[in-house]
């Protein structure tokens, strides 16, 4: 702005000292020198802000151009430590594939308030540097389909291995209330001790089709999408504290004579490092509640869940690999029609491993293969 004041002032002194008359006066008064010194002096300056004058220009052009930004793809970019500022400027962006929360003004993740027309996927990367309720206001970005909430930068971030750990991440994990359109939820580096109450609303995964949790060490309970979610797809990996994968399933009280069916759509299930499972399922009084059933269940993957001692009803089940405290065992049917019951001890399955037979009830007798 500067720049195109003073341009005109200045070429209207260098026009006078480069006059003629100008000229003759000056060397007549002997200060012709001066006059020419001042004269390639001001060309200089002329220079200087012509070019300002020029630059200034071209970031206005490509500012209004950022401005008409609609897709940023940043998904891979895992170099990347911190966001351009001011992304709130950016009102007509409908993908950010991933925000880098920081300090400082124009940094934080309050940018991504008013962009209401974000949609498809958005990773939310340093969650940890929130420092109060986050103000992005995801519930109203209504075509968010997939969200991905990272307390640290790196995707493998454990908060047990931070030195400073913030003390309101259960108050933030409570503001990120997303839509219920979500169809992919992931969670890594949560430090918490709970899930939030958004999370108890079954009504909130009434389109979720696959969750994943990595790396929330302290937190104890999983969201609510075990009886009426549409889930297809589960991964559990280090949570240290999670002991039971249900809760509060009273299927004896409610009057079921069988098994009652929990994730009715599920069909791959990865649980994985989960020092402290044991239980499947238990009632209001916490206690285990062996009548549950996994309807649609194809995949199972368990490595490193030592406390297990049995496993799931799940009729629908044709490949199951276990690692770790378990043996890794494939049973087929004899004409592939699917794997056997597996709602018995393991000692089932060790007895397959040693080549013995392998039987489920009313099933006929399985091959068995194992894999060292």
């Amino acid at each position: 702005m500067a720049e195109t004041l003073l341009l005109p002032v200045v070429r209207g002194v260098l026009g006078k000292a480069a006059d003629a008359l100008v000229q003759k006066v000056t060397a007549m008064w002997g200060v012709d020198d001066d006059r020419r010194d001042l004269e390639l002096k001001l060309l200089y300056v002329q220079s200087l802000l012509a070019d300002a004058e020029a630059k200034a220009e071209a970031e206005s052009e490509a500012g209004h151009t950022m401005r008409q930004l609609t897709h940023i793809y940043l998904r891979g970019c895992i170099s990347l430590e911190q966001m351009p500022p001011k992304l709130s400027l950016l009102h007509n962006l409908c993908t950010l594939t991933s925000f880098i929360v920081d300090t400082g003004d124009g940094f934080g993740i309050e940018e991504l308030q008013c962009l209401r027309q974000l949609g498809n996927m958005l990773e939310l990367f340093n969650l940890r540097k929130v420092k109060s309720g986050s103000k992005a206001n995801l519930h109203e970005k209504k075509n968010l389909t997939e969200l991905f909430l990272h307390w640290g930068r790196k995707v493998g971030y454990n908060p047990l291995h931070d030195e400073v750990v913030s003390n309101n991440q259960e108050e933030v994990l409570e503001s990120l209330v997303p839509n219920t359109k979500l169809k992919t939820l992931e969670l890594h580096g949560y430090g918490g001790l709970a899930i939030s109450q958004w999370m108890r609303d079954p009504q909130m995964f009434c389109c979720l089709r696959e969750l994943r949790i990595f790396n929330c060490p302290r937190c104890k309970d999983l969201p609510l999408v075990w009886l009426l979610s549409p889930l297809e797809k589960l991964h559990l990996s280090s949570m240290n504290s999670l002991t039971t994968l249900c809760k509060n399933i009273d299927a004896e009280a409610a009057g079921y004579s069988t098994s009652q069916e929990i994730f009715p759509k599920l069909k791959m299930m990865w649980l994985d490092e989960l020092p402290e499972f044991e239980r499947w399922a238990e009632n209001s009084a916490g206690e285990p509640n062996s009548l549950v059933m996994f309807p649609q269940l194809e995949e199972l993957l368990i490595t490193n869940c030592n406390r297990i001692v049995n496993l799931p009803e799940a009729p629908a089940l044709s490949s199951a690999s276990f690692f770790g405290g378990v043996c890794r065992l494939y049973c087929f049917y004899e004409h592939g029609v699917g794997i056997f019951s597996i709602s018995y001890p393991l000692e089932v399955w060790e007895a397959g491993k040693r080549g013995d037979a392998c039987e489920g009830p009313s099933k006929p007798k399985p091959k068995t293969s194992t894999h060292p």
